[in-house]
């Protein structure tokens, strides 16, 4: 999940001081209700409801929004108030909402606001001349200043071109008026959406899988991969729990990202360049999609606390293993050698709150290898076949499943590996009385 560009990049800003932060995501969720209207020039027509628990209302909440549009109305409920104000946090181009509720029990805020969906320090423009991709990178609705609430939505899309084929989460369907509606019951902290010209779908082991360019050199090996990684995970995590969608688009832009049930990569720019040449290494691609495959199983642990090594971690291991089995040991022990420098120098995984990237995808993958030579591979793939039919929220579930598979001092070793700072490989590994 590399590719959130500005805003992941961003995150450690809008979390504050560094903490221990051992708490799950809020229970019940919050709720979007969205009507939007999408001019041809890629102008945004939003009215947005954010129904909010009597919790998480009972505080002033700010969110952003990108200052690009211009907010009509702005509503609080009764003897509720709404401030505005520009902010650079966590980067420029963005305006704060702060809502503060009168009454006690649950919350409404309600928005309406118009501008260009594309503008400010996007990392990938919203609307181009054959696609409109929507994601949270483009701060086009309003979201938590801190960028974790989690949220369930009722969302419709008026003006999408009668032959772009819609793609996001959820149940996606089309009336005969164009309108795209989208229904999603399972939280996130994001509202995604593609729409694009030309999106051809297919299933892969259980997925869906669309894409703009099918004949593309590098959409061929994604394909293949995303493929292979499905049965492969599936053999070892158990069956997809939830529709999931993989969407390949032909841009410029490189990035990729991964939410709930869904996908999206690029197959052009850079990428689709080094893809062509003849001597380039397919067990990139191939881990690549393996490791945002993985997610379909590792997911559920909040992006914002000390817990999301278990997501991103895991996933990276997943897919090096992945590697390992479709390309040979020497491909995967090249992968392995990418991220050690880094790793070795990234300071604990956990225990002062949300770990850094070289923490999630270079630290973290290299201390479950250490672990899978101390506990052995058996018993390790055991504790991960386990946890991936119920994923885990927090450390101490994936810890307690390890040390019912490998005994108690292997879970306290892993523990304290994660902890740890400085080298790996030191004497307080995990495998001391490990047999």
């Amino acid at each position: 999940m590399q590719g959130w560009g500005i805003v992941l990049a961003a995150l450690t800003l809008v979390a504050g001081p560094a903490r221990a932060d051992t708490t799950a995501p809020e229970i019940a969720p919050a709720h979007y209700t969205l009507q939007a209207r999408i001019d041809a020039d890629g102008t945004l027509h939003a009215r947005v409801a954010i129904e909010l628990t009597a919790e998480a209302a009972a505080a002033p909440m700010s969110f952003l929004l990108g200052e690009r549009f211009a907010i009509d109305r702005a509503d609080a409920g009764t003897g509720g108030n709404v401030a505005i104000a520009a902010t650079d946090q966590p980067f420029p181009g963005l305006q704060k909402i702060t809502a503060q509720f009168a009454a006690q029990g649950p919350a409404r805020l309600e928005l309406d606001y118009s501008g260009p969906l594309t503008g400010g320090p996007n990392s990938v423009a919203a609307f181009a001349e054959d696609r409109i991709e929507l994601s949270v990178d483009n701060m086009w609705f309003p979201v938590r200043e801190d960028i974790s609430l989690q949220f369930t939505v009722d969302a419709t899309f008026q003006g999408i071109p009668a032959d772009y084929v819609a793609v996001s989460q959820g149940t996606l369907t089309r009336a005969d008026d164009g309108t795209v509606r989208m229904i999603r019951a399972r939280p996130d902290i994001d509202l995604p959406l593609i729409a694009a010209r030309g999106l051809q779908r297919e299933t892969l082991s259980g997925a869906e899988f669309h894409a703009t360019d099918p004949d593309g050199v590098l959409t061929a090996l994604f394909r293949k991969h995303a493929a292979q990684a499905g049965e492969f995970f599936q053999a070892w995590f158990g069956p997809l729990r939830e529709p999931f969608r993989i969407v390949l688009l032909s841009r410029e832009q490189t990035m990729s990202y991964v939410r709930s049930g869904y996908m999206v990569l690029s197959d052009g720019g850079a990428a689709g360049r080094e893809a062509a040449k003849e001597d380039f290494p397919e067990a990139n691609p191939a881990r690549h999609i393996a490791h945002e495959f993985a997610h379909a199983w590792w997911s559920p642990a909040d992006a914002m606390s000390e817990h999301y090594w278990m997501s991103e971690s895991v996933a990276e291991y997943a897919a090096i293993r992945y590697v390992e089995a479709t390309f040979g040991i020497a491909d995967a022990q090249r992968l392995i050698e990418r991220i050690r420098e880094r790793g070795e120098a990234a300071g604990p995984v956990i225990g002062h709150g949300r770990p850094s990237a070289d923490q999630l995808y270079r630290r973290g993958p290299l201390l479950l290898f250490e672990l899978e030579e101390a506990v052995g591979r058996a018993a390790l793939d055991r504790t991960l076949a386990t946890l991936g039919r119920d994923p885990p929220r927090e450390t101490a579930q994936f810890l307690q499943a390890l040390a019912a598979e490998a005994g108690a001092d292997a879970a306290a070793g892993f523990d304290a590996a994660l902890r740890r700072d400085g080298p790996l490989g030191t004497d307080d590994e995990a495998d001391a009385d490990v047999p």
